[in-house]
């Protein structure tokens, strides 16, 4: 794997034209960035697995107030606003 601060930087045609090679790079540890006019665009990088979530796991763990959703006139009002005219 090379070193994290080595950059490949190509243009936008040469990177259509050599897209499986740049994605061996990519693959092999190296960063690419795609450029337009000279200026990197976007970046090519490798995607990490996801993680995945169970549900469930926190069953028990947190409790929510019966009262949670209620509020007074006073809250409402700022979330809202009010009728009156200004």
């Amino acid at each position: 794997m090379t070193s994290p601060s080595t950059i490949e930087t190509v243009n936008i045609h040469q990177a259509k034209t050599e897209l499986s090679h740049l994605v061996k790079d990519v693959l092999s540890g190296k960063r690419v960035q795609i450029a337009r006019n000279g200026k990197p665009v976007v970046e090519l990088r490798l995607i990490e697995d996801e993680i995945m979530r169970e549900p469930g796991l926190m069953k028990n763990q947190i409790w929510v107030s019966e009262d949670f959703d209620d509020y007074s006139a006073d809250i409402a009002t700022l979330f809202e606003g009010d009728d009156r005219d200004e």
